[in-house]
């Protein structure tokens, strides 16, 4: 169920029982940190730059493939 209103919200049948199940449900079955990491600021041009090794310097819309680093 995607209603947040909804009792069954983020919940699964599984082998005949209601589950709960939600992104928080699988970090701590992963061992994960449920610390909330806050959000980077970069702009798409600062990506660019790193994605093409300073080959474009400016975003477009669109980067050649051959201008993209490994």
């Amino acid at each position: 169920c995607n209603n947040p209103e909804s009792p069954e919200y983020r919940k699964v049948y599984v082998r005949g029982r209601c589950t709960e199940f939600s992104p928080a449900v699988v970090n701590e079955f992963l061992g994960r940190s449920t610390e909330t990491v806050p959000a980077m600021k970069v702009s798409n041009d600062e990506i660019c730059k790193t994605l093409t090794n300073n080959q474009v310097k400016k975003w477009s819309g669109n980067i050649q493939s051959a201008k993209l680093t490994a």
